[in-house]
């Protein structure tokens, strides 16, 4: 696809999303993983509801799963499935404009760093690595607040928006 897909979508990053469409072959997952009642922290489970909303035509190698705050409880469906390449999608504050998107290959995470959840997502991708030899990368979305009892940003809904779009282009299209 020409670079012109990038234009007029400022919320988007163009080197990690060039990356990232160059991976998508073969089976894919995207994990999403946040808390829905804390505000932009809801940004991966968000991007899943709006791709299984709008999936006429899916590949049969898409895999989306919803992690919310418990993504360890999809480790063993994810690995069962052998993936070729896994997005783990989450709010990750790393000091940018919020709706920024950075794309972090699992090895470049510090354990315990990023995430709030339970389980950090570098021992979570470390596993499947192990699991399925698969590419693991954290798409991560740079929140605005995730603060209880908030709603997703004009931000980040934006950026949900360009992304949503992104894989329904480049990945979910028949071939």
């Amino acid at each position: 696809m020409k670079n012109d897909y990038f234009k007029n979508r400022p919320s988007i990053n163009i080197l990690p999303l060039q990356t990232l469409r160059n991976e998508l072959k073969g089976k894919i997952v995207l994990l999403g993983v946040g808390n829905r009642l804390r505000g932009d922290d809801a940004a991966g489970p968000e991007l899943i509801e709006i791709l299984k909303k709008g999936l006429p035509d899916i590949r049969k190698e898409i895999f989306l799963f919803d992690g919310e705050e418990v993504p360890e409880n999809y480790l063993i469906p994810i690995a069962n499935l052998k993936p070729n390449l896994v997005i783990i999608v989450d709010a990750v504050d790393f000091s940018s404009r919020p709706g920024t998107i950075k794309l972090f290959p699992i090895r470049q995470i510090p354990q315990g760093s990023f995430s709030t959840h339970r389980l950090s997502l570098r021992f979570l991708g470390s596993y499947l690595e192990k699991e399925t030899q698969a590419k693991i990368y954290l798409l991560g979305i740079q929140p605005k607040s995730i603060k209880l009892g908030e709603k997703l940003s004009l931000e980040v809904k934006k950026t949900l928006s360009d992304l949503a779009d992104f894989f329904q282009k480049n990945a979910f299209k028949n071939e």
